[in-house]
């Protein structure tokens, strides 16, 4: 299949499926990856794999989350509609459904979601596990990448009490700080669309696993698929994705609460709970392994 016939295939597709499109919105090392594979067990999504990331898809020069500046709302769905990847439905070949787009850079222009149809599953997990993973494998925002972040003049207030108080002395602390960031900006960018977002607690998934995965199908309008592979979905559940590592909770267990205790000093771990409680998000993270809220609760603060 040529190039041309291939762009034009993918973009009939993209105008096709709109009546079935599911994005999962997370911050890194947070189980975007299992959750995508999970949701389409039987490949009938045409999957699209970070199709916004800021170097290696959108181009920029130093950045890895676009803004609207870099995207406008067509370029958005132009961007996603040329990385769907065909191969793994073609192979299964299986009539496409829809299409699963999983993203992790997305935060600033998550409203562009909502205008091209998406269904939102806004993955959340514990912001302290999230910076202790991401501490381990690479490098995950440059500082240009902060300076977007932070443009709002709420944030940079913040942000510049976390300076002074010399709370991001490590790349620990500047993770937690960076998930603090993702997320304001995904409330805030989620609730001037309306309730079409799905909440999910990576911790709930592990702890009750059965549940939330049945929630996740219901709010995608898949019960029905849901109930007729039931069994192989829960068992693909216990099945780590080609990201999961040796320290997670899906690997470990129970025995992964709290696990970055054992890197991290005692004053590090009250920095990061500081950093999170001047971000206004304590209530959902505090020092328990388990968000402070139900994700229910928090779908009506964006509705």
């Amino acid at each position: 299949m040529n190039y041309s016939y291939r762009f034009q295939l993918k973009r009939l597709l993209w105008k096709l499926l709109q009546r079935r499109r599911v994005l999962i919105l997370g911050d890194g090392r947070s189980g975007t990856t299992w959750l995508s594979e999970l949701i389409n067990f039987d490949n009938r999504y045409i999957d699209c794999f970070e199709p916004l990331h800021g170097r290696r898809i959108v181009k920029l020069r130093d950045r890895l989350y676009p803004t609207k500046d870099d995207l406008t709302l067509t370029e958005f769905q132009r961007t996603i509609a040329a990385n769907l990847n065909l191969r793994r439905t073609i192979d299964s070949r299986r009539v496409p459904k829809g299409v699963l787009v999983k993203e992790i850079t997305a935060h600033l222009i998550a409203d562009y979601a909502y205008q091209s149809n998406f269904n939102i599953i806004l993955l959340i997990r514990n912001p302290l596990a999230v910076a202790h993973s991401k501490s381990l494998y690479g490098y995950w925002h440059t500082d240009p990448d902060l300076g977007r972040l932070t443009m709002d003049s709420s944030f940079s207030e913040i942000h510049k009490k976390c300076m002074e108080s010399s709370l991001t002395t490590s790349r620990f602390l500047e993770y937690v700080e960076i998930w603090c960031l993702l997320y304001r900006w995904a409330f805030r960018n989620l609730k001037v669309r309306g309730n079409t977002t799905t909440v999910i607690f990576y911790e709930n998934l592990m702890t009750d696993r059965e549940t939330q995965i049945e929630r996740i199908f219901a709010r995608i309008n898949e019960t029905e698929l849901f109930n007729a592979h039931k069994d192989l979905i829960i068992n693909k559940s216990a099945t780590p994705s080609a990201k999961t590592t040796d320290d997670s909770t899906q690997q470990a267990g129970a025995r992964a609460e709290k696990h970055w205790l054992a890197s991290h000093s005692p004053e590090e771990i009250d920095q990061a709970y500081e950093i999170v409680r001047l971000y206004g998000l304590y209530d959902i993270y505090n020092d328990e392994f388990a968000p402070r809220q139900t994700a229910t609760s928090l779908e009506k603060r964006l509705a």
